[in-house]
Order: C-alpha cells, then structure tokens, then sequence
C-alpha cells in the first residue's frame, strides 16, 4: 500500500468467493478501512501489516463462512479493529501479532459459531482486547501469549456456550484478564500458565453452570486470582499447581 498516509476503503466485499488481498501495508499511517465483508465465502488476507502506525478496520465480517486472515501484524503501533465478527462461521485467523505496542480489538464476536484464532500474540506490549464475546458457541483460542507484558483483555464472555481457550501463557509479565465469565455454559481453559510472573485475573465468574479451568500452573510466581466465582453450580478446576510460590486469590 506504499509509503505514509495511503487509505484504501472498501463499502464492501459483496458475495460469496471475493479475496481481498494485500501482501504488505508499508509504511506508516496507511489505513485499510472495510465496512461489510459481504457474504459466504469472502476472504481478506494480509501478509504483514508492516511498519508502526498501520490500522486496519473491519466495521463487520459479515454473514456466513467469511474468513479475516493476518499473518503478521508486524512492528510497533499496528492496530487491527473489528467491530463486529457478524453471524455464524466468520473466522478471524491471526498468526502472530508481531513486536511491542500492536493492538487487536474485537468489539463483538457476534453471534454463534464466530471463531477467534490467535498462533501467537507476539512479543513484549502486544494487546488483544475483546469486548464481548456474545451469543452461545462462539470461539476464541490463543495458543501462545508469547513474551513480556502481552495482554489478553475479555470484557464479558456473555452468554452459553463461549469459549475461551489459551494453549500456553509463555513467559513472565503476560496477563489474562477477564471482567466476567457471563451466564452459564461458559467455559475458560488454560492449558499452561506459563512461566514466572504470569497472570490469570477474572473478576466474576458470573452465573450457574460456568467454568474455569487450568491444566497447569505452571513455574514459579504465576498467579491465579478469582475475585468472585458468581452464583450456584460455577467451577474452578486447577489439575496442578506444582512449584511452590504459586498462588490463588480469594
């Protein structure tokens, strides 16, 4: 998209087996703006979003079976905002979020069947924000969190069905926050913490029936903290706490 302050906008991707490709954004302050990704089928694919200052922003992915693939958000400053990931099938696939400062914010997941895909959140600074995850069966699955002082941010897991699974919570600094777990069915899995000072804060577990659980806790210094699990039936699983020095809130 070549050098600073190029835009290319897109009302839409209209209907079903339209690719939008862009091998690279450049440099920085280009902005690819895309108001509706249209129907079934429809694929947007970045190679790399490059250098600091690039923002792209899907307003919604659409219907059906519609794909968002980032292979790489690249340096510094690199933001990805989507409004809203539409109805049943859309798939937001992003397999690293590169260095310090890149920001991913999902506003809605939308409605059942939507899936969040993350390979890595990258390195030190790098934040993934979703401010609700929406209806039942809706998806969102982070395999690495990466180094230092990345953040994974859940507002709300709303209602039944949503999942939330971390593969591994990497290395120290690396935080998990989420304000509330939603109504029941809601299920947040952590394979591993991770190693030292990583971080897994939910501040409700909200109603009946939802559940939080942690495969391994990882090394030393990792922290656990539940600051209410919410109404009858929620459970708080932990398979292995291992080294000493881990903790659990209250």
């Amino acid at each position: 998209m070549g050098s600073s302050g190029t835009t290319l906008y897109v009302h839409s991707m209209g209907s079903s087996g339209t690719t939008l490709y862009v091998d690279s954004m450049s440099s920085s302050g280009t902005t690819l703006y895309v108001d509706s990704m249209g129907s079934l089928g429809t694929t947007l694919y970045f190679d790399s979003m490059s250098s600091s200052g690039t923002t792209l922003y899907v307003d919604s992915m659409g219907s059906s079976g519609t794909t968002l693939y980032v292979d790489s958000m690249g340096s510094s400053g690199t933001t990805l905002y989507v409004d809203s990931m539409g109805s049943l099938g859309t798939t937001l696939y992003v397999d690293s979020m590169g260095s310090s400062g890149t920001t991913l914010y999902v506003d809605s997941m939308g409605s059942s069947g939507t899936t969040l895909y993350v390979d890595s959140m990258g390195s030190s600074g790098t934040t993934l924000y979703v401010d609700s995850m929406s209806s039942s069966g809706t998806t969102l699955y982070v395999h690495s969190m990466g180094s230092a002082g990345t953040t994974l941010y859940v507002d709300s897991m709303s209602s039944s069905g949503t999942t939330l699974y971390v593969d591994s919570m990497g290395s120290s600094g690396t935080t998990l926050y989420v304000h509330s777990m939603g109504s029941s069915g809601t299920t947040l899995y952590v394979d591993s913490m991770g190693s030292s000072g990583t971080t897994l804060y939910v501040h409700s577990m909200g109603s009946w029936g939802t559940t939080l659980y942690v495969h391994s806790m990882g090394s030393s210094g990792t922290t656990l903290y539940v600051h209410s699990m919410g109404s009858s039936g929620t459970t708080l699983y932990a398979h292995a706490f291992s080294p000493c020095f881990t903790e659990q809130g209250s």
